[in-house]
């Protein structure tokens, strides 16, 4: 785009002196079809807050290219209230794309009312982005602020039913056997495996927001680390976590066999006939369709 363009001419002028009464203009001028300009649009309403750009903005938390300047915006055009972005945070009817960018928004309001709520949401949200992005939300509000206010208890006990959902999945996959014989069950082998790490990592990220001075998030890629140096030190620093956690996710880390590791973290063998039927139950959408697909297909077995 020409540097001489209208639309980024007057963009300009009005950051230059920004108005409140530019604030129609600033709406209009970022439903332009060039990011260029959008960007431009947005830099303009940071410095012209006002409280009718967040809903207006919503539909651009999807855009990756602007979503730093958007919640810059929402923050701002907010005035520390952050009830409208909370009110996103239930809002089923939001595509994925745009939901699962609305925790790290809240979060950017820094404020315990914030954390407060991003934590409630932790411990009844199914949707595993977003769940995610809650964590890392969390996270950064801890760092930046290690005084901030969090009910420690309840984040204990996420972290203690995030282990116990690694124990689920891992009794699943040993049920399940090796596969070999069937791409349907090594997929679901794959995913059940995927989900155990995922769930490995939402405990080193919970446990990390209760102490952040241990950065745990580090200490978890370390202990994934194909350098053995690497995850003795990542081993070290979990042998300092609470009791309570430590030996089961000590277990849990350890390069032994499934079925080994299963027993040390207190899980308990079932048949596969057990499993099958456990999974075609689970809260996971997709683990319940490629169960019930390879259910569908295969003879019960003991």
């Amino acid at each position: 785009m020409r540097a001489t363009d209208p639309k980024l001419a007057l963009l300009r002028a009005i950051q230059a002196q920004p108005r409140a009464e530019h604030a129609p203009d600033l709406a209009r001028l970022l439903e332009a079809p060039v990011a260029a300009v959008r960007r431009e649009a947005l830099r303009a309403m940071s410095l012209v807050p006002d409280p009718s750009y967040p809903q207006l903005l919503l539909p651009l938390l999807a855009d990756r290219r602007l979503l730093t300047e958007v919640r810059r915006v929402i923050v701002a055009s907010s005035y520390g209230d952050s009830s409208t972005v909370e009110g996103w945070l239930t809002d089923a009817t939001l595509s994925a794309r745009i939901r699962r960018h609305v925790p790290r928004t809240l979060s950017a309001f820094g404020t315990d009312r914030a954390a407060r709520v991003l934590l409630a949401r932790l411990a009844v949200e199914r949707d595993s982005a977003v769940r995610y992005k809650i964590l890392r939300g969390l996270g950064r509000m801890r760092a930046d602020r290690p005084s901030l206010p969090l009910d420690e208890r309840a984040l204990r006990q996420l972290a203690n039913d995030e282990l116990n959902r690694a124990v689920v999945l891992l009794e699943y996959r040993v049920a399940l056997g090796d596969g070999a014989d069937d791409p349907l069950a090594r997929l679901l082998r794959a995913l059940l495996q995927n989900y155990e790490e995922r769930a490995l990592e939402n405990v080193f990220r919970m446990l990390g927001i209760l102490r952040p001075q241990l950065a745990l998030e580090d200490v978890w890629r370390g202990s994934r680390a194909a350098d053995a140096h690497a995850r003795d030190v990542a081993l070290e620093l979990v042998e300092t976590l609470p009791p309570a956690i430590r030996a089961r996710l000590l277990a849990a880390l350890q390069r032994t066999s499934d079925e080994t590791r299963l027993r040390a973290m207190g899980g308990q063998a079932s048949s596969f006939a057990e499993a099958m039927a456990a999974m075609v139950r689970d809260e996971s959408a997709q683990l319940r369709e490629l169960a019930s697909a390879l259910a569908g297909r295969v003879a019960p077995r003991a």
